[in-house]
């Protein structure tokens, strides 16, 4: 049995598959197997793995239809064999030749560990330029205690820079699309798992790629709603309490301008109980007028851009420093504000 397997949901996009197979093959450690699960409607991706040996380790399955993300991640996992699953997205690529030997260490050396997560190179593919998206200790801490803190903001990454043993046996949600990886990483920590990471860069990704699924969700408000609300159903015990969540939700209300009922246009596939949750929100505008005000201005658009952003910031100091009184006055209250 291999000591951990690769699985990748391809579709199409080879330039950047190419890019990933070729960090694949220079690997310092070959103890691999490579699972391919291929959406796309050609052979496009067929004809680019032809020309790459990787030594009988390589299986390749060919979708008779397309299963659409995330199943076609869940049907490539599905396939693994090994005790260690490295999903890759087919537009990542690993760092360097040892990142995948520094994954396994990561686990190896942390047997007690699940789920393992690095830091993550991001290239924009628009100007070039490229940050390093990694999680502080502290941050780690919170979310290993709190993993619902997770909705507020993506820490660990996308699930190419993460690692886990096979045995947490958890699939990624087919409803979703758009905040599927954060739904998942809040199951596996709620689950009991205990999570390791590293602030070395072992990934390298992509932004504002246009094949990319968060830039077909981005702006998309009906499944923003859909999606976050679906998550805050499923950990409503949690969460609903939780000031900084309510707010996080209510800020995606006014990017909508969505204040009153009136304006809350749903589409048929909203359940009753998303639909209660989103009124449940807005009767806090109806009740905290300055809430209201200030996502109004928040998301203020017809002013200036220079006044727009000078605003935003302050309104963020603003929220920063109300957090900073509240642990002082209240300490034991912290985790919900």
């Amino acid at each position: 049995m291999p000591k951990v397997s690769i699985c990748i949901p391809a579709y199409m996009q080879v330039a950047y598959l190419k890019e990933c197979l070729l960090s694949i093959s220079e690997q310092t450690i070959k103890d691999y197997e490579l699972i391919i699960s291929d959406d796309s409607p050609d052979d496009s991706v067929y004809n680019l793995i032809k020309q790459f040996d990787f030594g009988g380790r390589l299986k390749y399955f060919k979708n008779s239809s397309p299963l659409g993300s995330p199943k076609n991640w869940n049907f490539a996992i599905q396939h693994a064999t090994s005790d260690l699953i490295k999903l890759m997205h087919h537009d990542d690529s690993f760092s360097s030749p040892q990142s995948l030997e520094k994954f396994i260490s990561l686990m190896d050396e942390n047997p007690t560990a699940n789920f393992g997560f690095s830091a993550s190179k991001v290239k924009n593919v628009t100007n070039n330029k490229s940050w390093i998206h990694t999680a502080s200790e502290r941050q780690v801490a919170q979310i290993q205690t709190n993993p619902e803190l997770l909705i507020l903001g993506n820490l660990i990454g996308s699930p190419s820079s993460t690692i886990y043993r096979r045995n947490i046996n958890i699939e990624y949600d087919n409803k979703l699309k758009w905040l599927v990886d954060i739904d998942f990483y809040i199951r596996v920590i709620q689950q009991g798992n205990k999570i390791v990471n590293t602030q070395e860069a072992f990934i390298t990704t992509p932004t504002n790629a246009s094949h990319q699924v968060t830039e077909e969700c981005i702006n998309n408000c009906q499944l923003e709603l859909y999606e976050y609300t679906t998550l805050y159903l499923k950990n409503q015990d949690q969460v609903s309490g939780n000031t900084s969540i309510n707010n996080h939700l209510l800020g995606i209300l006014a990017k909508y301008r969505i204040f009153n009922k009136k304006a809350l246009h749903l589409e048929p596939y909203f359940t009753s109980q998303q639909i209660d949750v989103l009124e449940q929100l807005l009767v806090r505008f109806k009740n905290q007028p300055i809430i209201k005000f200030i996502y109004y201005v928040y998301w203020w658009q017809n002013g200036p851009l220079f006044l727009i952003k000078i605003i935003r910031f302050l309104i963020h100091q603003a929220y920063s420093l109300l957090s900073l009184i509240r642990l002082l006055y209240n300490p034991k209250n912290y985790k919900n504000q």
